[in-house]
Order: C-alpha cells, then sequence, then structure tokens
C-alpha cells in the first residue's frame, strides 16, 4: 500500500493512505484539506494505476510541480518524487524506511480558576508547531441536544465575569476568564490554548463588545460550531450556548450582571425570555424538560414508524459539503468571469459597475487566486474609483466651483472607461479657471503683493502647462551647442510672472517643473485608419465576423472583442472557425492581462518591472496583427507597418512606458543620478525611440558615455582602464556604437 508524506509550510509531517483515489484542495469536501499557501479548491488528485502512484493536477490556478516541473496531465511518482501543490510538498514513504519517532510535545497545562488566581493563559514553553488535524464535519445537532451535555458546575470558586468552562477532556470543568479580546486556539501565542491536533494555531475570537461576548472563527481548519452550528459571521454568546472548537466543547456562562444575557432571535424559541441572572438555572431547566419532551416524542414517532414502514436504510455517512463538480465548477467560474467582463466593458456604454461587482466577486468566491478574477476586481475597483470622482467633480462644477472640480477630475484614470469621454469635457471648465487665476496673479503682482499672487500663478501655472511643450517650459541644458539657461525666456507672461515672484519669496527654491495631469492634456491626434486595418485583416482571415472582432482589437475594445469571439464559439454554424476564435481570445485575454500588469508597475513607480509584461504584451499583439507574416518581416518592415497600423493597445504601452520612464529620468539626472537615469532612458528608447522627449534624454546619456570614455583613456594603469571601460556601457544606448568603441578598446588594452 503507498503512503503519502505531505510536509506542511511549517515543517511538519502529516501521512496518508493511498489505496484508490485522493483529491486535494483547499475546500472542505476534499479526502485532504490543504487550507493555506495558493491551494485552489479543487488543485489535485493522487491515484493508484496497478502498484504505481500517480498524480495530475486538477484544474489549479498555479498548477502542480512534480521535481520542479508543471504537470499538464497524469504523471508517475517515484521514491525520489517531489510534488508541490502550492507551499505544500508530497512524497512516498519509501517501504524500507521506519517512521521516524514522533517528539513528544510537552502539554502546557491550564490550572482551573481558583480564589484570587485567573487561569495561566500564556506560557514561555513554545512547544514545536504542527499541523492541524483535519476532521470529518460533524452533522449538526439540535440546540437543546448541544445544551444537555453540560455539566454541573462546581458550587464554589467561579469568578464573577464572562466564562468558558471546559466539557471534555482534560479540560473538563476547567474555567477561561473572558475579558477585552481573546485568541483561542493551538499555539503558544494565544490567550486561550487548547493543544489539541483538531484545534488550529489561531483558531477563534471572543470579545467584549458592548455589554455582550461576540464569538468569530479565524479561519480555522475545521471550523467553530456553536450550538452545533457553523459559526460564518460574528455571533453574540447567551449563557448556556456549547461552543466547539475542532472536536473540543465548551460551555458559556456569565454569573455577573455586567452582561446582560440577550437571546438571539435565530436561535430563541416562542416565550423564551431571559429577566436576568436569578432566572438563569429556571431557564436552563425548562429547555432541559423541552428537550426531553422533544426527543421522547421523535422516539416514539421513531418506533411507530418501524412498526408500520420496516427496517429503515441506515443513514449516510457525510464528511461535509460536497464539492461541485469540476465541469460545473469550471462552467461557473467562465461564466461569472464572462458577466464581469461584459459589465465592465464600455462598448454599450458606461460600465455596468453593479453588476460587475457581483459577477466579479461570485468569480472570487468560485477561485480565489485566479489571475484574471484578481485582474477584473481591479479593474471593477478601479472604474468603482474614477466613477466617484467624476460624479463628485459633476457636483462641483455644478456649483462653479471649477478649480475643486478638476481636482476630483484630475484623479481619473486613462485606463477608465469614462477617461476619454471626461477628457472632452473638461478643457472648457480648465480654462476658466486659468482666466480667473490669471487674472489674479497678474494684479496681485502689479500691486506688490506677491505672497498673494504666488498661489494664484502656481494654480494658473498647474492648468496652464498641461498643454505647453518642454520647450516652452523648461530651459535647455547649459551643455546645448549654442544655447545657454540664461537666454532662455517663457513665452507665457504669466509663467515669466510665477518664476519672478517665486524666486522673489523663496530664492532657494528648487527649479519648478509641470506635473502632468494626463486627463487635461490634448489627445494625440491620431488619423482614422479602422478601414484600413479590416482590410489588412481582411487578406488573411475570410471570415467577416472575425475580421469585424480583429477590428474592435485593434481600436482598443479588447473586453468585447474577447466577448465577442466566446459568442462566436457557441455556435455551431461557426464550427468552421471555432480553433481560430478560441485562438484569438487567448491572445487578447493574455494582451490585456499583461497589459494590466505593466500598468499596475508603472502607478506603484516601478518601470523597470513594467517591461516583462509589456514585452509579453507586444508579443502577442504581433501575432494578432500579423500572424504568421511576422516571421517573413525584417525589422524595419514591421516598423514601417506600426508606423500605419499599429494597435491601440502597442501605442499605449509604447506612450506609458516611454513618456514614463523619461520622465523619471529627468527626475534623477536633476537629482545628480545619471546612471541611473540613463537606466530608464535606454528602456523608454526600446518602447517608444519615435518621442523627442526620449531623444533628448538619450543624448544626455551619449554626452554621459564621451565623457567616460574620456576618463577611461587619460586612467595611467591597465586596470584602471578597464573598469573605466566598464562604466562607459553604463551609459551606452543601443545604436550609438559606444558598445563597438569599448568592445575595441578591450582588445587594444587586453581586458578580460
Amino acid at each position: 500500500m503507498a503512503t503519502l508524506v505531505i510536509r506542511f509550510p511549517d515543517g511538519t509531517l502529516q501521512e496518508q493512505a493511498l489505496t484508490g483515489s485522493l483529491t486535494v484542495g483547499r475546500a472542505s469536501g476534499n479526502d485532504v484539506v490543504l487550507p493555506e499557501g495558493g491551494v485552489s479548491r479543487r488543485h489535485a488528485r493522487f491515484f493508484l494505476e496497478g502498484t504505481t502512484a500517480m498524480v495530475e493536477d486538477a484544474g489549479s490556478a498555479n498548477g502542480t510541480f512534480v521535481d520542479g516541473e508543471r504537470i499538464e496531465g497524469p504523471t508517475p511518482m517515484g521514491a525520489r518524487t517531489q510534488v508541490s501543490i502550492g507551499d505544500y510538498e508530497v512524497s512516498l514513504k519509501s517501504a524500507r524506511r521506519t517512521a521516524a519517532p514522533k517528539a513528544r510535545v510537552p502539554q502546557r497545562e491550564t490550572q482551573p480558576f481558583d480564589r484570587q488566581e485567573e487561569t495561566s493563559h500564556r506560557d514561555a514553553t513554545r512547544p514545536r508547531p504542527r499541523a492541524t488535524k483535519m476532521v470529518p464535519v460533524v452533522s449538526n445537532h439540535a440546540a437543546g441536544v448541544a445544551l444537555a451535555k453540560q455539566t454541573k458546575p462546581p458550587a464554589s470558586g467561579v469568578p464573577a465575569g464572562p466564562i468558558l468552562r471546559g466539557l471534555t477532556g482534560p479540560w473538563l470543568n476547567k474555567v477561561f476568564l473572558l475579558k477585552e479580546v481573546m485568541v483561542v486556539g493551538r499555539g503558544a501565542d494565544v490567550d486561550i490554548q487548547l493543544d489539541d491536533d483538531s484545534v488550529s494555531r489561531r483558531h477563534a475570537e471572543l470579545e467584549e463588545r458592548g455589554g455582550a461576548v461576540v464569538l468569530r472563527d479565524l479561519g480555522s481548519a475545521n471550523g467553530t460550531l456553536l450550538n452545533g452550528e457553523p459559526v460564518a459571521e460574528d455571533m453574540e454568546l447567551v449563557p448556556g450556548d456549547i461552543v466547539q472548537f475542532g472536536v473540543l466543547e465548551v460551555a458559556f456562562e456569565n454569573s455577573s450582571g455586567a452582561l446582560v444575557p440577550r437571546r438571539r432571535a435565530a436561535l430563541a424559541g416562542a416565550g423564551d425570555t431571559f429577566t436576568g441572572d436569578d432566572d438563569e438555572a429556571s431557564a436552563r431547566r425548562k429547555r432541559l424538560l423541552k428537550v426531553g419532551i422533544g426527543v421522547a416524542l421523535v422516539l416514539l414517532v421513531a418506533v411507530v414508524a418501524k412498526l408500520m414502514i420496516g427496517p429503515a436504510k441506515p443513514p449516510a455517512v457525510t464528511t461535509g459539503p460536497a464539492l461541485m463538480p469540476v465541469a460545473d465548477e469550471k462552467a461557473a467560474l467562465e461564466k461569472a468571469l464572462g458577466e464581469c467582463r461584459q459589465y465592465l466593458s464600455a462598448s454599450n456604454g458606461e460600465p455596468e459597475l453593479d453588476k460587475a461587482e457581483k459577477a466579479c466577486y461570485r468569480a472570487l468566491e468560485l477561485e480565489p487566486i485566479h489571475p484574471e478574477a484578481n485582474a477584473l476586481k481591479n479593474k471593477y475597483l478601479l472604474e468603482r474609483a474614477c466613477g466617484l470622482a467624476w460624479a463628485k467633480g459633476q457636483k462641483e462644477m455644478q456649483l462653479q466651483r471649477e478649480a475643486s472640480a478638476l481636482q476630483y477630475i484630475a484623479e481619473i484614470q486613462p485606463q477608465c472607461a469614462i477617461y476619454f469621454k471626461v477628457k472632452t469635457q473638461v478643457f472648457q471648465a480648465m480654462n476658466e479657471v486659468k482666466a480667473t487665476a490669471g487674472a489674479d496673479c497678474k494684479r496681485y503682482n502689479a500691486n506688490g503683493n506677491y505672497a498673494q499672487a504666488l498661489p494664484r500663478c502656481e494654480q494658473y501655472m498647474k492648468f496652464a502647462c498641461q498643454t505647453m511643450s518642454e520647450e516652452e517650459l523648461y530651459p535647455p541644458l547649459a551643455d546645448e551647442v549654442g544655447k545657454g539657461s540664461k537666454t532662455w525666456r517663457p513665452k507665457d507672461p504669466l509663467y515669466a510672472i510665477f518664476l519672478k515672484v517665486r524666486e522673489r519669496l523663496d530664492p532657494e527654491a528648487p527649479p519648478w517643473r509641470c506635473t502632468p495631469i494626463p486627463i487635461l492634456q490634448p489627445p494625440p491626434k491620431e488619423p482614422d485608419r479602422s478601414e484600413a486595418a479590416r482590410a489588412h485583416f481582411a487578406k488573411r482571415i475570410k471570415d467577416p465576423e472575425i475580421v469585424s472582432v480583429l477590428v474592435k482589437y485593434w481600436v482598443g475594445k479588447g473586453n468585447e472583442a474577447s466577448l465577442a469571439l466566446a459568442k462566436i464559439r457557441e455556435r455551431p454554424s461557426k464550427a468552421a472557425v471555432h480553433a481560430l476564435a478560441d485562438s484569438l481570445r487567448n491572445s487578447i485575454d493574455n494582451v490585456l492581462a499583461f497589459v494590466s500588469q505593466g500598468r499596475t508597475a508603472i502607478s506603484q513607480d516601478k518601470h523597470v518591472d513594467a517591461e516583462r509584461p509589456f514585452l509579453e504584451a507586444l508579443q502577442l499583439d504581433e501575432g494578432l496583427m500579423l500572424a504568421d507574416d511576422a516571421e517573413k518581416m525584417t525589422p524595419d518592415e514591421k516598423r514601417d507597418f506600426y508606423a500605419k497600423l499599429r494597435s491601440y493597445y502597442r501605442y499605449s504601452i509604447q506612450r506609458e512606458m516611454g513618456e514614463g520612464c523619461y520622465l523619471k529620468g529627468r527626475l534623477l539626472i536633476e537629482r545628480g543620478d545619471p546612471r541611473a537615469a540613463c537606466k530608464l532612458y535606454r528602456l523608454a528608447y526600446a518602447f517608444y525611440r519615435e518621442n523627442s522627449d526620449v531623444t533628448t534624454g538619450i543624448g544626455r546619456c551619449t554626452i554621459e558615455a564621451e565623457a567616460a570614455f574620456r576618463k577611461a583613456e587619460a586612467a595611467s594603469g591597465k586596470a584602471e582602464k578597464c573598469e573605466g571601460l566598464n562604466a562607459v556601457l553604463v551609459f551606452a544606448i543601443e545604436g550609438d556604437g559606444i558598445a563597438a568603441r569599448v568592445a575595441e578598446k578591450k582588445v587594444e588594452w587586453k581586458c578580460e
């Protein structure tokens, strides 16, 4: 018989016999539940094929790995095979190897409450952490049956206030006084330690809140039960409640009037009320009497039924909620993802965010670690934030507070569906703010009121600079031929006033820089080439619907294109193009995912991290645009093609990466770090070399490279010369010839 050895993230081991088929996953319906570390609800399956142990992935999000390689189908396991499932490792137990003796874990004795001493909840002894033992889910008991388990507490030595009293095992009649917030669990760092394998390290929490004690589960492996019912949300305890942590049961009692017991409506029976602590024992006796009568009636009915109907079939043994079949689960996930994409799409106007929220979060409930589900959730959150900013901006504009409105509108990101709609409506508000702020700037300056002039001039420039070029905003570099910083003057007279007032009030102030607000900048003028794109796609694809879908993608409606391909795939009459539709949809969805990853990195000021996902997106975009022709075309031919028919996503990637890296590199130049700046300029040039600003930045790197080259040549020793050549390469740019010159010098100077 094969035996699996499961290594948990904390290093503990658990053995599991493999006699047939064994499912592994995060959901409680699996044979082995692994609740942590990136495990899908239904992750993998182990089974026997003859005498060989096999493992196969069950469509998990993060995959199943055998010896470091992700598996695609059933894979045999050997004596030394290591299977990775999230943060867990699974191997076969060797037949010759005897089980190592288990280390004895010192049990921390929890003393019952006695006189003036409280139970010792914390101990310096820290037992070695071990995994929580999975136990079968206990079928729900009636609340009355749970109440009947109570043992009579000792008459003396009970502390005043709410307590938990142990009902099972070594904790029988032990008392734990409850106060403030207390954590129950197996770990050594909890307030109430129940050192049993069925209890999680941090299992549940009890909080004294507003005259009541509230119980909540902390995501424990085996769950927390209240009177036999699973605790799925915060539940208020009342005296007499039975709480079960794993397989351990405790009773909640309260001998103090400080906490007034209140009956939960869901658990209260007719006429079941509490009038105070004096009636508690009486109320308990009444409940037990009711339970006894109820049990007797049930037994009587059962006897009569057995006599009339005959022997009853034994009840089915349940081990927990059944998992949804794999096919149904995948279908439900795909449906939720499709609806989420559809409702987030702006193809039919503005996104339907309320419907998108339900669909997106339903997908996450089915698979919390699914990458597309999380990407769609993030898109929903962004769309919601943009919509809220626009609503606030509109309200401010209605109140004729244009400056405040523009502050909100500036928060709307280019990725949002309403971005371009809003963009066309904000220029009038911006011009009104510029007019009033500019008039104040001019008037205050003329009257010598410089302190009042500065904020108004700066507000004017904050919006005016959005439509100004680099040459209008900043003086040229001092080392440029024929130009000096002193010869430059602003063309806008209000800009000149602003700089003069700023220098007068703070001569040591750093150079002023315009903060780009994308939505306030004029849109780039791109000619409509959609018909040319349609003609291009029609050359290789005969189906007009597929051609229309690719045009949608080309103009930037990727989500709408993906949904259209899914609908084509569902129509039997389109069977001839189903394979093509699947391939195109997969590529489009991956483009959207990689673009989202890259934009996230840029939003976090991690431009270098955006390179890989953006390059992946561009590679997929090339396949969508050129298909097999891409392999036949030279780089120059591709460049000419994209100059005429580049897609919206290619243009967005190039612009966002190029402009973002250039702006960050320019700040690094100002801070005196040309090495780091040129690293970003190189990246900008690789993506957006046709941009004039990027070309200017590259020119600065070439100047730095020439200076480093001269320094290397002037060095005295060979080691210094060779080290200097390495410094030159830091500033080298593709196509500037610096790398070739360095290689020649390394040969000449015999550098290794």
